[in-house]
């Protein structure tokens, strides 16, 4: 299977259906494509967006949706690939899912028609780009994102407890892709690391599934190859603890080992690798601080240190 898929990250869908190693059957494809994680999540949406009609209806159709609402359907489809940036690739993938996510609801839902399904999930996706883009420094507002899509339900407007309900919900917690220039992510977002002179200094942190922790100055340059360093997660226990209303997540040596490694990036450089005893990290909330433990430990939501802060929470 490594022959496989090293084969699909280099080359692409046609050239593993060219060898033969899996059957040009829309069905056979999409499992192909959903069962193996090591694919390149890039790779599979230029896929998915530029193949034909049938195979992109068989791989959205491939998830098991449950009663999911739009949202948390959408949520389920788009974590299995990186969409692709164009509007012709989105609006493909996003017709492909309505038409199939409108055949599932049951009837006396919020949707008239299939095309108001489709249209919802496009806006929804420009929102949630909206939300999240470091370049962008006046927001949709909630109002504005009804207002939108007024008029989208066979001519009648959809309920406006309901758009609004969404659109709080993926302000809280917005799309996100998973591919960085640095590996797959599992978690991003703000920490707060002790500068020179013991300040605290606030920095865009990346986890990928590699366990390597980069830092950035911030999140738009978070989004590109210029990170500052990163840190091996791998080389430490994570252990969270609070201290004058911090909440913080300390690095320190794994049992027989004398430093966490860090290391330092620079252009052309490289990495400079520092042996620390200790590195800290803050988070704003206590919520926060336990998310970053679970995605930097596996079963953190089960150890002791997880019990201790239920413990203190109460």
């Amino acid at each position: 299977m490594e022959e496989i898929v090293a084969l699909f990250n280099e080359l692409g869908m046609q050239s593993v259906l060219d060898q033969g190693f899996v059957r040009d059957i829309p069905e056979e494809i999409a499992e192909f494509l959903h069962t193996n994680e090591a694919l390149d999540l890039k790779k599979i949406g230029e896929f998915v967006a530029h193949t034909s009609p049938e195979n992109r209806a068989a791989y959205v159709a491939y998830p098991n949706y449950g009663e999911s609402d739009l949202l948390e359907a959408l949520r389920i489809l788009l974590a299995s690939f990186s969409l692709p940036g164009e509007a012709q690739s989105i609006d493909r993938i996003m017709e492909a899912f309505a038409t199939h996510y409108y055949e599932l609801s049951v009837p006396g839902g919020p949707f008239a028609n299939v095309d108001a399904c489709y249209i919802l999930c496009f806006s929804l996706i420009m929102l949630s780009t909206d939300l999240t883009s470091p370049h962008r420094q006046s927001k949709m507002t909630q109002m504005q994102f009804v207002r939108s899509n007024s008029g989208i339900n066979n001519g009648d407007d959809i309920d406006s407890e309901y758009l609004r309900k969404i659109y709080t919900e993926l302000q809280q917690n917005p799309f996100v892709s998973w591919e960085t220039p640095y590996g797959r992510c599992k978690k991003r977002g703000y920490l707060e690391t002790k500068g020179r002179l013991f300040f605290w200094k606030k920095l865009w942190f990346i986890l990928t599934t590699n366990n390597l922790l980069f830092y950035f100055k911030n999140a738009i340059e978070g989004e590109t190859n210029h990170a500052m360093g990163y840190i091996e997660v791998d080389s430490a226990n994570i252990e969270p603890s609070q201290a004058k209303g911090k909440f913080l997540i300390e690095f320190t040596p794994k049992e027989g080992e004398e430093y966490v490694n860090r290391y330092q990036l620079g252009k052309n450089k490289p990495p400079q690798e520092e042996k620390l005893a200790r590195i800290v990290l803050a988070a704003e909330t206590m919520e926060d601080m336990e998310n970053w433990c679970a995605a930097l430990v596996d079963n953190f939501r089960t150890s002791k240190n997880a019990r201790h802060l239920k413990s203190a929470r109460k």
